[in-house]
């Protein structure tokens, strides 16, 4: 099954796999000095903080209350609903009538890109924050981002995006994936070369919003396209990992499935959609390295899914002797709890052949020993993920840490199946 040349194509994307883990890694050990600049800004501008709104009732007053708390003042409330179907627009109105918020109301489904454009167009504020209506806001959050517009050049601040918690192990593999997201963006953020800016929390020089020409409905990914065309536009974007809010992920494989193939497929769009920035952007870390490594991780899981499968799945041979062992094993267990004659040297030596059967790499070979290798990066880089935002590495993730490898071969057919929808150009809403 495994020739020469099926070895070499194989070997050279776990090699590529392992480098970028430890790049991610390496830059962040390098630069993260850069990321503790202390700004003091002494005025305060006004900020609109504009929240869309569509059929989010369960958690709208959540993220009301979380704007409500923010520290920061100046600041002006815009709820903007697009044709909610459920309780939505009467709590909308709950909090106009109280006098603390703003409120538009469209009866019909507009799409997020055109709720958005008319939160901007009636925003007071110099500043836009966005954030979505099952969002919650961490209450230093905005003063903190805030502080990146003394410089004049700053477009636009990412904040960073947290799972609420709950119980499953979904959730759990959620919020280490959530972590990857950030650590990423905080990395990007060093070199002003921000990639995504986040829906569920990111704040915008409004002047920058109208350069760009406002968002559009284009792309399955609106704030992505927005992040793009910002940077076009000669616009610094950088992320703040001291300011955060807490969204409210799938809790079903149905739904977090729905929510990945847009994202996978928005990601295709805005490779073919921004193609151009290369040669429209003076950043070199974004137009030389960035964006051309989300060009290259568009083609890694076409050939990922195969990795996998030859990797790890073991050969009779190892199979084999796996089981005579195991048989041997469980004997001497028995001998041992029955008549006491079954040493228990004798068992650790059994069960060490098992695990040297299982990872001798002579048997495996030079390309399952870089499969192995990139496992280790990845745990490594997902390791270092959970540090540089949460600083604590608690028992509760380690399952979640172990089981990563797994829900990323996940996203990875979550991919392929996006590529496929994309080529045939379904339609998908928000």
């Amino acid at each position: 099954m495994q020739g020469p040349f099926i070895n070499s194509l194989l070997g050279y994307e776990l090699l590529f796999f392992i480098i970028m883990n430890l790049f991610w890694i390496c830059l962040y050990y390098s630069f993260r000095k850069k990321g503790k600049k202390r700004f003091g800004m002494n005025a305060k501008p006004l900020v609109s903080v504009i929240i869309p709104v569509f059929n989010k009732s369960r958690h709208l007053k959540g993220a009301i209350n979380s704007i409500l708390k923010l520290k920061y003042e100046p600041k002006e409330i815009i709820l903007v609903n697009d044709g909610s179907t459920d309780e939505s627009e009467k709590i909308c109105r709950d909090y106009e009538r109280k006098g603390m918020i703003r409120f538009l109301n469209f009866k019909r489904n507009r799409g997020k890109a055109h709720v958005l454009n008319a939160g901007v167009k009636a925003s007071k504020g110099e500043l836009i924050l966005s954030i979505d209506a099952d969002s919650f806001v961490n209450s230093n959050s905005l003063e903190r981002m805030v502080r990146h517009f003394e410089d004049l050049k700053m477009g636009a601040v990412a904040g960073v995006v947290k799972v609420k918690r709950k119980k499953g192990l979904l959730n759990r593999l959620q919020i280490i994936e959530y972590l990857h997201q950030a650590f990423q963006r905080l990395v990007q953020g060093f070199f002003d070369a921000v990639l995504v800016l986040p829906g569920p929390l990111s704040l915008y020089r409004k002047s920058a919003i109208l350069d760009a020409g406002g968002f559009e409905d284009s792309t399955l990914v609106e704030d992505w396209d927005m992040t793009m065309k910002i940077h076009k536009k000669g616009y610094k974007i950088v992320s703040e990992k001291r300011a955060s809010a807490d969204t409210v992920a799938p809790d079903t494989i149905r739904k977090w499935w729905h929510q990945r193939v847009r994202w996978s497929r928005g990601g295709i769009q805005i490779a073919r959609r921004h193609t151009d920035i290369v040669g429209r952007s003076k950043n070199r870390a974004l137009t030389r390295l960035i964006f051309p490594l989300h060009i290259m991780w568009l083609i890694i899981p076409m050939i990922v899914i195969p990795t996998f499968i030859i990797l790890f799945i073991p050969s009779e041979v190892v199979i084999g002797g796996v089981l005579a062992d195991l048989t041997l094993l469980f004997t001497m267990i028995k001998e041992f709890l029955l008549t006491g004659t079954a040493s228990i040297a004798g068992m650790f030596s059994v069960i060490d052949k098992i695990i040297f059967n299982v990872v001798d790499l002579t048997s495996l070979g030079w390309v399952r020993f870089l499969g192995y290798t990139s496992g280790i990066a990845f745990l490594w880089f997902t390791y270092t993920s959970i540090k540089s935002i949460e600083r604590d590495f608690t028992p509760r993730h380690l399952l979640s840490l172990v089981l990563m490898p797994i829900y990323w071969m996940m996203l990875n057919i979550v991919y392929l199946q996006s590529l496929i929808l994309e080529i045939i150009r379904g339609e998908m809403k928000w």
